[in-house]
């Protein structure tokens, strides 16, 4: 029974919430050749207050505007700062 642990930032939306479990668990049957009814995925929403980067908390806005990776990405995975 493979388990695929995923620690994320909160802000997800269930709809792309629901397509990476989809798709994680595609990618395990593929590759493994596990049944998929057998793959868990176990999603884990990190507050920003939680999560930190070089002593900085994710949460604090004048390293989120410093931080021109995590904007691009947030707006590629379609949420807010």
């Amino acid at each position: 029974m493979p388990l695929i642990r995923v620690e994320m930032l909160e802000g997800r939306t269930p709809e792309q919430k629901t397509a990476l479990v989809k798709a994680l668990t595609q990618a395990v049957v593929e590759t493994l050749g596990s049944k998929p009814d057998v793959v868990d995925v176990m999603l884990f929403d990190i507050p920003r207050t939680n999560w930190a980067t070089g002593g900085v908390q994710w949460s604090d806005k004048k390293f989120l505007q410093k931080n021109i990776y995590y904007e691009f990405n947030t707006r590629r995975m379609g949420f807010s700062i």
